[in-house]
């Protein structure tokens, strides 16, 4: 750093600008950043703490500007004072700034010819523009010193700094207030410039210096001053940064000090150190200008509300707390507070931009006594300012606690102002004026309050007896009341239950359907968050069971219509006889195309497999259309002769049309194709293309069975028949007629006949195999339909409407119903395993004509039936109860996903398959899954794993994708059950080889084998209670095996005589269940037992047995209640886990047949059982004993039950090898019995109060 000062000899100064002649004076940043601000024409503020260097930097920043030719002038506030009048205070900076420009002449003068009306500060605004800047060529600076005068002016400061505000602005309108720059110094913040918040503030752009102390580099610059000083220079320099931090005038004083005194090598420390207390730590407050400045600025006098905060922060410093120095975590005022305490110079900066204390002599001097002190100094301050500003108001004097404060701080205190002693002493005499006027109206009130108590014991002792007497009678008031509401609440409970009986009742009679759904959803109110009463849920349930939506495409003229549906069930076309069709939408019934065919009569009507084509058949020609907009595809095909009915049939593929009249047509064009031809042929009455495309089967009226090719070449006669043939169907390579009441059947392939069979007289009218071609079914005229086994013959089902000539005949999609119509105006619905229909359906109205067509929905939900008189009419099929069907048949095994949204569901050579729960819809096959042959499945906790046994083999599978992870061979027999751990990472197999194994399951590894003996294991826990035990595992041995988390066998434990079969423990959320989840278990066994363990003790199991304790096959936990299942009973049983004490059970079954499944909801408040006739009973756990809730069917007997994760669902997997999930949700219910009422066309029928309830519903949840 250059040293500017005298050669003979620098020296220290201890106050005031640096002398150039001999002082020490060493550059900052600040001093080349005023300047280059100043000549650019900035104006700048230099505000910063006392003795920093500011007057040092304005002489050294005006000398640089004259150099440069730029005029300053200097004005010293300080010199100025703050007593005078404001127009004399103007005048006399006006003619400081004169003087320094050599203009002091004309002040006076310009002065005086000012009008008396304007103020002050216009005139000085005046000054500067028609004196100075007139005058005065080039750039001027004014340096305005000692700012902080202003804050003690008799006046506003606020119009000073607003002038120079006015100033600045110009600089827009008037280019030679460019040349006037303004540099403000003094010890204050930018925020004081402006007392008046309501004025506009010092808002101008200025340059603000920051004047920063020295850091110990710039330090050195002192050096030459120590040159007489005998001790090590670098020593001495950096003792005094250790106290100084750099501070310019403490630095200089602390070396002059060191210079007058001397130092000796060696004791450069300790001599700084006792200057240092000498000067500024023994009575620094009193006699250092720097540091009394800052004492003065917490004084009690001081009028500054944020002191209180500034010593906060300050205290916060002093504990060695981190303040950012950007002050945004100090909240609103959080940067004036800290521009006050660098002022203030109790605060500096860190390189890591946090607030420190200033320096070690800042903070021993202004330590945590002195912020201590000036607290209490100040205490009352504000009470004082109050008290002062309100005119000595008595409201504003101190009482109580306060009063007590301030007279300990007063005592002895020998610095108390004038007005500080009146205010306590004036207190004082206020609260003992106050105390003896309370002690007066004490005492009058205690001898009030006695004689009131005197009036108010005979009061008391007169009202007593009446007050008795009226209790007695609201008592006897409240029970006659509570007993009235009791007997509205049962007469009111009980017209419900019989509302639902009736409902269940009207749901049993064909035809009141609707009347017993519309009656069971206004048997109450049907609360969201409670339960409904059994008979009310019971009706309810049994009503949706039996309902179905309608709705009704109606021809006006009641002609006979042709219906065919489109490949993927959503539209239907219909065509009439009197030469009118078109395409509608099935889900609304609303019409979308219309076709005009100049009222040619329709004979025949069909859609493509591919949705895009449609062909129709009048009496005089073909025609193919676009069924998107009508339009014509090629030109039409004329007819020789009219078309049967059923005379229009497209390839499997879509790309030809077949006619009765011989002609093949290409799909596309609409173009002739081909035509068969062979001279036997006779007129086609039916025809059915083969399975795969490559062959068409004919029927003409030569009774002729024939084969052609796609070309229309004859490839051969399968038969020719006794009589007429009434229905024709083929699947695969079977070929099947009904000739009369026989049925014949052909081997396609090899042209052979194979069987013909039949069982009655009447003609079969109707034939179709199903879906997946392993069953045909037919329909006759005396009323009955039959399925039989293709392969063998052997009739397979018997139904019998016992009303009417049936002539249509439809299978569902997935295999499951066969939907049948005819002369008796009704269209029913029968499942394959039963002998009774499932459904029955009146047309509407009842005196319609005969059914003669009958075709499902691609989804198998919407049954389409058309009649003579021109109606067709869509059908819901599905029951009104919330059900989805999984898969079609051959399945064994499911399980939920545990956020219950997707179903996994295996079966004996089937693929597992991954279904959403909610629509039934399939989502993925796992990848090389069709091996499955034991019911051993499983889903991790997470959803993202599935595992399944393979015979002896174990798959892991990632559910997202179906792909394939590991494959488990290291089992030595069939894996008869899995469990994935509560965390997921580990699955657990036990096998028919006695071992219990670990699997890693992310890398599918084993982690541990584990023998349990030779017999068979059969099931497996795992236990997350506290303790070492991991899993428990039960077989053929009649042991209960524990196990260690990692797989080490630990004990086992005897207490059956036979085989276990299954294991069981408590489950859901309730604190007993949770207390005893991980150490209380239960076991079944085949010896008619099942026992309690406590697993943490060394107790016997306890022994549950009942004379109606057969075979336990299934058994789960209800909260803190075991349920079992036998053949016969589920029984209930009551117990306390903890002393292991149990009750007699109680039989919780209705089942009429044997009980095939068991399952208890998670949240254990629904308990579920099935039998073999598919019936399903729940139960509600709301108090000490179950409740029967309510009872559904299914269509076969139940293998499997299970209850989602939620408790929201229930899953069944019947003897039919199909699975279903069933929604146990009233508030669902109640949903789906709105959606069946107001979607149909019978809506109009609904009354007032379903109408109104179903309109309130919100979404099903």
């Amino acid at each position: 750093m250059p040293i500017v000062g005298a050669q003979r000899g620098p020296r220290f100064q201890r106050g005031g600008a640096i002398d150039d002649a001999r002082g020490i004076y060493i550059e900052r940043e600040a001093d080349t950043a005023l300047i280059n601000a100043l000549e650019a024409g900035d104006y700048c503020l230099v505000f910063a703490p006392r003795q920093v260097g500011k007057s040092s930097l304005r002489v050294r920043a005006a000398t640089r500007l004259r150099e440069q030719g730029v005029r300053t002038a200097f004005v010293d506030l300080s010199a100025v004072g703050a007593e005078a009048r404001a127009e004399d205070w103007y005048f006399s900076v006006a003619r400081e700034i004169a003087a320094s420009l050599g203009l002091a002449g004309e002040v006076t003068g310009f002065w005086d010819e000012l009008g008396e009306r304007e103020t002050a500060a216009l005139q000085l605004r005046r000054f500067m523009s028609e004196v100075v800047l007139a005058r005065v060529d080039g750039p001027v600076v004014v340096f305005v010193d000692e700012t902080d005068v202003t804050l003690s002016l008799s006046f506003s400061r606020d119009d000073f700094f607003a002038a120079i505000r006015a100033m600045f602005n110009l600089r827009a309108e008037d280019p030679q207030w460019r040349r006037l720059s303004f540099c403000l110094l003094g010890v204050m913040t930018r925020d004081d410039l402006v007392a008046d918040w309501e004025r506009t503030p010092f808002n101008i752009e200025c340059k603000e210096i920051r004047l920063l102390d020295f850091s110990r580099a710039e330090l050195d610059g002192f050096a030459p001053g120590l040159d007489l000083v005998e001790g090590d220079t670098a020593t001495i320099l950096d003792a005094v940064h250790g106290w100084t931090a750099g501070h310019p005038a403490l630095s200089q004083r602390l070396l002059w000090a060191a210079v007058d005194r001397g130092i000796q090598p060696g004791h450069e420390q300790a001599t700084v150190d006792a200057l240092v207390h000498e000067l500024f730590l023994d009575r620094g407050r009193e006699l250092d200008p720097v540091l009394g400045d800052t004492a003065r600025r917490f004084g009690r006098r001081r009028r500054d509300p944020l002191i209180p905060r500034m010593l906060e922060i300050y205290r916060h410093l002093l504990a060695g707390e981190r303040v950012r120095a950007d002050g945004r975590a100090l909240g609103p005022g959080g940067l004036e507070i800290l521009a006050r305490l660098r002022v203030a110079g109790l605060v500096g900066e860190d390189a890591r931009g946090n607030l420190t204390v200033r320096s070690e002599i800042v903070a021993q001097v202004f330590d945590r006594t002195w912020a201590h002190s000036v607290v209490t100094d100040r205490q009352l301050t504000d009470d004082l300012r109050r008290w002062l500003d309100g005119g000595r108001n008595p409201a504003e004097l101190l009482h109580g606690p306060r009063l007590n404060r301030a007279l300990r701080w007063m005592e002895g205190r020998s610095d108390v102002t004038n007005d500080e002693r009146d205010f306590v002493l004036e207190s004082e005499s206020a609260e003992r004026h106050r105390q003896r006027k309370a002690l007066i109206i004490s005492a009058a009130v205690g001898v009030l309050l006695l004689m009131l108590l005197i009036a108010g014991a005979w009061l008391l002792s007169v009202t007593r007896q009446a007050r008795d007497e009226a209790r007695w009678h609201r008592l006897i008031a409240l029970s006659q009341r509570w007993q009235v509401e009791g007997q509205r609440r049962l007469a009111e409970q009980a017209r419900e239950n019989e509302r639902g009986y009736q409902a269940s009742l009207l749901a049993q009679i064909g035809g009141r359907e609707r009347e017993a759904l519309s009656l069971a959803l206004t048997v109450g109110s049907w609360p969201q968050d409670e339960r409904p009463r059994a008979a009310v849920a019971q009706g309810l349930v049994d009503a949706l069971s039996s309902s179905h939506s309608l709705r009704t495409i109606e021809d006006p003229r009641g002609l006979p219509t042709l219906m065919a549906l489109s490949p993927t069930g959503d539209r239907l076309a219909l065509a009439s006889s009197a030469g009118e069709a078109g395409v509608w939408d099935v889900a609304s019934g609303e019409p979308l195309v219309a076709f005009e065919l100049d009222d040619e009569r329709l004979n025949a009507l069909s859609y493509s497999p591919t949705g895009d084509r449609l062909a129709l058949a009048t009496h005089a020609k073909i025609e193919l259309r676009d069924p998107r907009s009508g339009s014509r595809i090629g030109e039409p095909i004329p007819l020789e002769q009219e078309l049967p009915e059923m005379g229009l049939a497209f390839s499997p593929a879509g790309e030809l049309l077949a006619t009765a009249a011989g002609t093949l047509i290409l799909a596309a064009t609409g173009e002739a194709h081909g035509r068969l031809s062979d001279r036997r042929l006779g007129g086609i009455m039916l025809l059915r293309w083969s399975d795969d495309g490559e062959e068409l089967i004919t029927v003409d009226d030569r009774r002729q069975v024939m084969r052609w090719d796609r070309s229309g070449a004859y490839i051969g006669t399968l038969d020719t028949l006794d009589n007429m043939a009434l229905a024709l169907d083929a699947a695969g390579s079977l070929v099947a007629a009904s000739v009369g009441s026989a049925i014949w059947l052909w081997d396609r392939e090899s042209g052979a006949p194979l069987r013909v069979f039949g069982s009655s007289e009447a003609s079969f009218g109707a034939l179709r195999f199903s879906p997946d071609g392993s069953r045909l079914a037919g329909a006759n005229s005396e009323g009955s339909a039959q399925i039989w086994d293709p392969r063998t013959g052997d009739t397979l089902a018997y139904f019998d409407s016992r009303d009417g000539n049936l002539q249509a005949l439809a299978w569902s999609p997935d295999g499951q119903l066969i939907a049948t119509g005819g002369f008796d105006q009704a269209v029913r619905l029968w499942s394959p395993s039963s002998t009774e229909a499932v459904a029955e359906f009146e047309t509407y109205p009842r005196s319609a004509p005969m059914i003669y067509q009958l075709a499902f929905s691609a989804d198998g939900r919407t049954l389409v039936s058309t009649s003579e008189d021109g109606q067709t009419q869509l059908w819901g099929v599905p029951t009104g109860l919330p059900t989805t069907r999984l898969a079609g048949q051959e399945l064994s095994v499911a399980s939920f996903a545990p956020d219950a949204e997707r179903t996994i569901v295996a079966g004996e050579r089937r693929a597992i398959r991954v279904w959403s729960s909610a629509d039934g819809q399939p989502l993925r096959t796992l990848e090389e899954s069709a091996s499955v042959i034991n019911d051993a499945l499983a889903w991790s906790p997470d959803g993202e794993r599935i595992a399944a046994a393979e015979g002896r083999a174990i798959g892991l599978w990632e559910a997202s994708s179906g792909r394939r992870l590991a494959m488990l061979t290291e089992h030595r027999a069939d894996v008869n059950q899995l469990r994935f751990s509560p965390d997921g990472q580990t699955l657990a197999s036990v096998s028919d080889d006695g071992t219990l194994r670990l699997w890693d399951a992310s890398a599918g590894r084993q982690l541990a084998a584990g023998e349990a003996g030779d017999l068979p294991q059969l099931s497996v826990l795992w236990l997350d209670g506290p303790g070492e035990l991991g899993l428990a595992s039960a077989g053929e041995d009649g042991l209960l095996h524990l196990w260690s988390a990692a797989g080490v066998h630990v004990e086992a434990r005897s207490g059956h005589s036979a085989a276990i079969r299954t294991l069981a423990r408590p489950t859901g959320e309730d604190a007993l269940a949770a207390l005893t989840r991980g150490n209380i278990l239960a076991s079944a066994s085949d010896d008619a037992s099942v026992r309690i363990w406590n697993l943490e003790g060394d107790d016997d199991p306890r022994l549950l047995q009942d004379p109606r304790l057969d075979t336990v096959f299934a058994m789960c936990f209800a909260g803190q209640h075991l349920v079992t299942a036998g053949t016969s009973d589920v029984l209930w049983w009551a117990y306390d886990p903890l002393s292991m004490v149990d009750q007699d059970p109680l039989p919780i079954t209705e089942h009429r047949d044997d009980i095939t499944g068991l399952s208890c909801s998670p949240t254990g408040d629904l308990i579920a059982s099935a039998d073999s006739d598919g019936a399903v009973e729940l139960w509600a756990v709301d108090g000490a004993e179950p409740q029967r809730y309510v009872s559904f069917q299914d269509r076969a007997e139940i293998r499997q039950l299970l209850f989602s994760p939620d408790g929201a669902q229930l899953l069944t997997v019947s003897s039919e090898g199909s699975a279903s999930t069933w929604d146990t949700r009233h508030q669902v219910w109640v949903q789906r019995g709105c959606e069946l009422l107001l979607d149909s066309d019978e809506d109009e029928g609904l009354d007032a109060a379903s109408r109104a309830l179903c309109l309130e519903q919100s979404p099903a949840p």
